[in-house]
């Protein structure tokens, strides 16, 4: 798929908040009831939007760049995120290449400031003999007092100790003492509904419906209705904050305890509300004193497991992590000013994708005047939760 000039690092930026494939294609209305889709090992076979057919035969899957990919096996047809998004919103890929944008911004819950301002080309209908499924367009999110207000008002609820298998979770990764901040919700359907009741009693019904958290209308697809949670089995609340004194929640990640199913992501973000900060920034900007080295880690969960294995070692070390490795540059302003004049350690996943991206990022850090970079890697497994759950030895 083509892109203007100019608008390559925000087409860039688009297909890789774009990559779960189980969350575009609800979003697109292609989860039509439990026929409309099949589920597959690295995503979703679904009805494919190109051409009529009552059996699905589309793969949307995670390539292995982390962006999506879309092949129909029927017809032939093929593209990424962004053609996806093309044929279901009625738009030509090239022609209307900004508005494609747009929405796959709207869709990833992203704003993009060169997109500004209205779209050039206004949407037509999709040309298919058969109409799409209603779309889930949605009233517009909440504001950050609310949105944090709310926030707390869920965490209060569900604590981590109310859930007994949660904490169990967490007591097995090593971490159970340094999560106690985060939520748990109930595993009872009918203790879920009430949280929800509690939280429409304090925050009111729109704001519920325009938290990112609950399906915000009725659709015809599916069993989901207005007010019922998002996402239900993902039970663990992590919460991401704003730095300051504050810390107030900006969003939420959500993860299930089991093992994720075929087709299911492992992560959930809360809906028109990306991570703008890296995990633990506001307490390693009180942390950072003389002598106090950085370390940056990927994702919540690792940050503290490497917390924990900090404790162990006693090491002058004030830890962030940032929500995926390929997103690193989004966060480079907090991490410079954490950086600057300091030894930083990165501490990424041993794998590829942390592999590829260490030489820049440190590059980038030293721009912005750290002192020293050391690279680490945890000496068993791919992250350091796997240290934690092994309770190694060394950090």
């Amino acid at each position: 798929m083509g892109a203007r000039e100019g608008l390559t690092d925000d087409a860039r930026e688009v297909r890789y908040a774009l990559g779960d494939a189980w969350q575009i294609c609800d979003a697109l209305g292609l989860l039509d009831g439990p026929r409309s889709y099949q589920k597959q090992a690295r995503g979703l076979l679904v009805r494919c939007p190109w051409h009529d057919e009552r059996t699905p035969s589309c793969s949307v899957y995670r390539g292995d760049d982390g962006t999506i990919a879309v092949r129909c096996h029927g017809c032939g047809a093929s593209g990424d995120a962004l053609s996806l998004v093309a044929i279901v919103s009625g738009l030509d890929a090239r022609r209307d290449f900004r508005a494609v944008l747009e929405e796959g911004a709207r869709i990833a819950g992203i704003r993009l400031a060169s997109l500004d301002g209205s779209s050039s080309s206004a949407p037509r209908p999709v040309r298919a003999p058969r109409p799409p499924a209603p779309r889930d367009d949605g009233p517009a999110p909440l504001g950050d007092d609310a949105f944090a207000e709310l926030a707390d008002a869920l965490l209060e609820l569900c604590p981590v100790a109310g859930e007994p298998d949660v904490r169990a979770y967490l007591e097995g990764r090593g971490i159970a003492g340094w999560a106690m901040g985060w939520g748990a919700l109930p595993g009872d359907r009918a203790r879920l509904g009430e949280v929800r009741d509690a939280l429409v009693d304090r925050v009111g019904r729109d704001a519920w419906l325009r938290s990112g958290l609950a399906h915000a209308t009725d659709p015809t697809r599916g069993t989901s209705k207005a007010g019922d949670w998002m996402f239900a089995e993902h039970r663990l609340v992590i919460p991401w904050r704003a730095p300051g004194v504050s810390g107030a929640v900006e969003t939420f990640q959500r993860r299930p305890i089991r093992a994720t199913r075929d087709g299911e992501p492992k992560y959930v973000a809360t809906t028109g509300r990306p991570i703008r900060h890296p995990y633990g920034c506001e307490d390693a900007l009180e942390e950072l004193g003389d002598g106090v080295e950085l370390a940056i880690v990927e994702g919540a969960i690792d940050t503290l497991a490497m917390r924990e294995l900090v404790r162990r070692h006693r090491r002058p070390r004030a830890v962030v992590g940032i929500p995926g490795v390929e997103h690193w540059a989004k966060h480079l302003a907090m991490l410079g000013e954490l950086a600057r004049g300091r030894v930083v350690v990165i501490a990424l996943d041993a794998d590829a994708a942390g592999e590829r991206h260490v030489a820049e990022l440190a590059q980038a850090l030293l721009g912005k005047g750290a002192a020293r970079i050391d690279r680490v890697r945890p000496t068993t497994g791919k992250d350091w939760a796997d240290l934690t759950e092994k309770k190694a030895n060394t950090p």
